[in-house]
């Protein structure tokens, strides 16, 4: 990922009410732009009152906001836009007319806030990005659509720009000075929300989730039912993968939703996905990464999903898959 500057001011709103925003990479990626812009970098810790500063050690010229708000005991996104909104008023950054760069870590709350916030701000919404570039005062972002497979460019003049950015951190060809940012303090006001009453599931499915998983085994309407999902199932527990299904089994009731990859389900981004009676329309293959292998299985020789496989078995899943079991066990 490459990030350069000139002119724009770089803000991040780092909530620490949840694990899923404790994202250094980051922080580094925002002391990158930074240091090439030479602008100060602005990091606004959202956090509830009775949360102690955590200010890291950064690498480059910074201001740590620690702002506290009664509403962000609980990490939901209403209480994080009007957090965030405040403490962006409260630390004059909207103030004059510096142009100002947003940046809020990703995943799935992360670019509701954004785009809330933006909406709020009268603000460019970038969306997630994986790149952003500034020439003079305009704001350059790619973006990927398709799991990856189309990247989008997108300009932006608007004085105030909000964008999630996914980063593997900044560049080290050069030594790096390691600053303590100057901290500060805000006390928003506000209530905050009725707590939500909270009655624990137990969780009654063994295989590991499809989020993060390392494999993925993964069924189409060519699995033709329930009793080929429980194959599939099988091979998942052998290889301690996770199991996965396309749109038409989840409309079945072959798998449940949580189990839903693609375009209207869940992206992954495994080192193998095995896809056994799979098609490959875009609609699915936009919830596998680009940079994912794929074993496909499929008796349709001209089955689409050939096209992107890394290898490809054309045959009968009926027949194909018990072998694969019998080897997997007997490896086992």
């Amino acid at each position: 990922m490459s990030i350069t500057s000139t002119q724009r001011r770089v803000v991040v709103l780092l909530p620490r009410c949840t694990p899923a925003y404790t994202d250094d990479r980051l922080l580094g990626a925002a002391c990158g732009l930074a240091n090439t812009s030479g602008q100060p970098l602005d990091v606004i810790e959202l956090c509830s009152p009775d949360t102690a500063p955590t200010p890291l050690v950064m690498a480059s010229a910074s201001t740590w906001w620690h702002a506290t708000h009664p509403a962000l005991s609980q990490p939901i996104s209403d209480s994080l836009v009007k957090a965030g909104l405040q403490a962006l008023a409260a630390s004059g950054l909207l103030a004059g007319s510096t142009p100002l760069l947003v940046l809020i870590p990703p995943g799935p709350q992360g670019c509701e806030v954004a785009a809330r916030l933006a909406t709020h701000l009268g603000a460019s919404a970038l969306g997630g990005c994986s790149s952003i570039s500034l020439a003079g005062e305009r704001v350059i972002a790619q973006r990927a659509g398709w799991g990856g497979r189309v990247e989008m460019t997108l300009h932006s003049d608007e004085r105030v720009c909000v964008a999630t950015l996914r980063s593997a951190g900044i560049a080290q060809d050069t030594p790096i000075a390691r600053e303590k940012p100057c901290l500060r303090t805000l006390a928003l006001d506000g209530s905050a929300p009725p707590a939500f009453e909270i009655t624990p599931v137990a969780h009654t499915d063994a295989l590991p989730p499809l989020e993060g998983a390392s494999i993925v085994v993964s069924g189409g309407r060519g699995m033709q039912g329930k009793e080929g999902f429980d194959l599939l199932r099988t091979i998942a527990e052998l290889l301690g993968a996770s199991l996965g299904g396309s749109l038409p089994t989840v409309d079945a009731g072959w798998v449940p939703v949580s189990r839903q990859i693609g375009q209207s389900g869940k992206f992954v981004s495994p080192r193998l996905y095995l896809a056994v009676g799979i098609s490959g329309t875009p609609q699915h293959l936009a919830g596998i990464g680009p940079d994912t292998p794929i074993v496909a299985l499929n008796k349709d020789p001209c089955a689409p999903i050939f096209k992107v496989a890394q290898a490809g078995v054309v045959g009968d899943w009926q027949e194909m898959l018990p072998l694969l079991v019998r080897e997997l066990k007997a490896a086992r």
